[in-house]
């Protein structure tokens, strides 16, 4: 089988025997070894309980070429120590924060980016372009506001987009089917880079105005609640993992609030258009945002993960009654667990499933101490009516959709092949209502 079949197959399979042989940067054997388990009632007890953890390199998953980009965040730290840097950064993703990003950055940055495609080839030609591309463009300025860099200029973006990709590869390296060791070097070299000429000036600039609140020389609402405020807030908890910390932490934010969400967005996009193909009845539901918002909870739920590891930090036993010895890893097998709970068709793409157990966006962000402190801002308050609020993977859709968002028929979308994830490289819309 070559490479790139293998991968495929990675892709669409939950069990290790597929998965792990595809991968490049983990012990193959050790994750051979895990306990698998597809029971339902195992894997909610799994992430519930304060008995598993996601693996460290002391637990055979070996994700030391991970941790030199971002190591020590609250992606690797554990227990107590995960728990409290959650808490420290939790009042960036209260309601109101979230809300301000969504109403004040959002949506503006979203319906300028659109008006500046309604240029065309010709006068019937609809506007292209890539919803891969377009999603992160927007996604970088949010991130930006999140972390409290300026990312203000087409210019800065531009130079921006030019080095994400290789530091988006390092945090997910662990996934990768290619070679880890050049992923690594590769991603802290641009990392260096990004922090230089990004994130480090402005450091300089919110420490200055932190110190000027601090001694009265400054208004306190000058001050904006942002990553950077809090870290400096919380200096003495961060410095005591060294004084790279906080530059690592602000690299998890930039991957994980761009292109996670940006590929979940282009896999439900993909499935509603494949459904209305199928169900053209409902073709005017693109712009109904309850269907929306369930298509992308099934879509998370089929595409997001097909499975999760964890490390068990005490002897244990499962609910099923299987006994589980501290430190032994367990594969969660979500593909094999909705069989059960999803029906026959469990595989399929269906806007309109209920399942008889879990959440109807399946382990998208995980669960229990280790839910994805981002879930609120991607998924919204699950409110669609006036003064919901959409979250930024709906509000995407819905904006584009609006402008007659279609797949190009000329133009296939492309997942990589160095990944046992599926991760688009592009997805290519055109927009039929410009």
């Amino acid at each position: 089988m070559s490479s790139s079949s293998a991968t495929r197959q990675a892709q669409q399979g939950g069990d290790p025997a597929t998965v792990v042989d595809a991968m490049s940067a983990v012990d193959r054997a050790a994750l051979k070894r895990a306990h698998r388990t597809s029971d339902w009632a195992d894997i909610e007890a799994i992430l519930r309980s304060k008995d598993f953890e996601p693996p460290g390199v002391q637990d055979g998953a070996v994700v030391e070429y991970q941790s030199r980009v971002v190591g020590d965040t609250m992606l690797e730290l554990r227990g107590e120590e995960h728990a409290m840097r959650r808490k420290i950064q939790a009042p960036l993703f209260r309601s109101e924060a979230i809300r301000a990003l969504e109403e004040e950055y959002l949506v503006p940055a979203l319906r300028q980016t659109i008006d500046g495609l309604r240029v065309t080839p010709s006068p019937t030609a609809p506007a292209t372009a890539d919803l891969l591309a377009l999603t992160q463009r927007v996604f970088f300025g949010l991130m930006a506001r999140l972390l409290g860099m300026r990312l203000d200029t087409p210019e800065k973006i531009d130079r921006f987009e030019s080095s994400f990709q290789a530091i988006d590869d390092a945090v997910r390296v662990k996934y990768t089917t290619a070679d880890a060791e050049a992923i690594a070097r590769k991603g802290l070299e641009v990392q260096e880079r990004i922090m230089q000429e990004f994130f480090r000036p402005a450091w300089r600039e919110r420490t200055e105005l932190f110190r000027a609140v601090e001694e009265g020389r400054a208004d306190p609402a000058e001050l904006p609640e942002d990553f950077m405020t809090i870290a400096l807030r919380n200096l003495e908890h961060y410095e005591r993992w060294g004084p790279k910390t906080i530059e690592r932490e602000a690299t998890l934010y930039i991957a994980a609030s761009v292109a996670t969400t940006a590929t979940n967005i282009c896999h439900a996009v993909c499935s509603i258009e494949r459904w209305i193909h199928e169900h053209p009845e409902d073709a005017a539901k693109r712009t109904d945002e309850a269907f929306l918002e369930a298509a992308l909870h099934e879509s998370l739920r089929l595409y997001a993960r097909k499975w999760l590891l964890r490390a068990a930090t005490t002897d244990t036993v499962l609910p099923t009654g299987e006994a589980i010895a501290k430190g032994e890893l367990v594969w969660l097998d979500f593909e094999g667990a909705y069989r059960a709970i999803a029906g026959d068709d469990h595989d399929r793409f269906d806007p309109y499933r209920k399942l008889s157990s879990g959440r109807p966006w399946g382990p998208a962000f995980a669960d229990g101490r280790h839910t994805c402190i981002g879930k609120n801002l991607v998924l919204g308050d699950g409110a669609n009516e006036a003064g919901g609020r959409r979250g930024t993977a709906k509000t995407m859709m819905l904006e584009l959709y609006r402008v007659g968002m279609r797949l190009d028929r000329e133009r296939a979308p492309v997942i990589t092949d160095e990944s046992v994830r599926q991760m688009f490289l592009s997805c290519p819309i055109v927009l039929t209502a410009l």
